[in-house]
């Protein structure tokens, strides 16, 4: 919680309410993080599931029975790591005309998917982690007993998120540059006149 936060001047709140509300704060950004995520890893799965289902057999039953390593190519998974041409392709806009398609490598043949799919997709996993990994590092026995983990584990896995949010949705910036640019100038000097 930022010393300098003019939160805590205007509700008029002492460090220990203001440290309160930004455990909350960050609960609710977790639990917002991962039910979005979860959906659509439900909305995907029950998508290419129904697909799968419509290729191999009518009912689950016979697609059971009719499974084979074209189910693997169709995972979710899949979707969620981009393909080795999209690390290798730096064009990322969505213009058809100069961006890699993956129709087989998506859902279907009859489905295209570009590189800035598979991208928002991965960006969104990584901050994900990057979430998971602030939240272990926040658990008040780390906080108590490893300080500095605590400490080390917010000043790396939030810029990280920070980041990784901006790549999945790059509108999220305009959500978050008043709060960084504020908490920038406010933190800089301290920093600058220390030295």
């Amino acid at each position: 919680v930022s010393k300098h936060s003019p939160l805590i001047v205007l509700l008029k709140w002492t460090p220990q309410e203001a440290l309160v509300m930004h455990k909350y704060a960050g609960r609710l950004a977790i639990t917002g993080v991962v039910v979005h995520g979860f959906g659509h890893l439900m909305h995907a799965y029950w998508r290419w599931w129904s697909l799968f289902v419509s290729d191999y057999g009518t009912t689950i039953a016979e697609s059971n029975i009719l499974q084979n390593k074209n189910w693997m190519e169709k995972s979710f998974w899949r979707g969620l790591i981009p393909p080795m041409e999209c690390w290798q392709n730096n064009r990322f806009r969505s213009d058809n005309k100069s961006e890699l398609d993956f129709g087989p490598g998506s859902i279907n043949d009859d489905v295209s998917c570009s590189c800035l799919d598979f991208w928002i997709n991965f960006t969104g996993l990584c901050g994900l982690i990057a979430l998971l990994v602030l939240m272990i590092g926040s658990m008040n026995y780390i906080r108590r007993h490893f300080y500095r983990v605590f400490y080390m584990v917010h000043i790396i896995a939030a810029p990280l998120f920070i980041v990784a949010s901006v790549l999945h949705y790059n509108r999220a910036i305009m959500y978050m540059l008043p709060s960084l640019l504020y908490y920038a100038s406010q933190t800089v000097p301290v920093y600058v006149e220390s030295w």
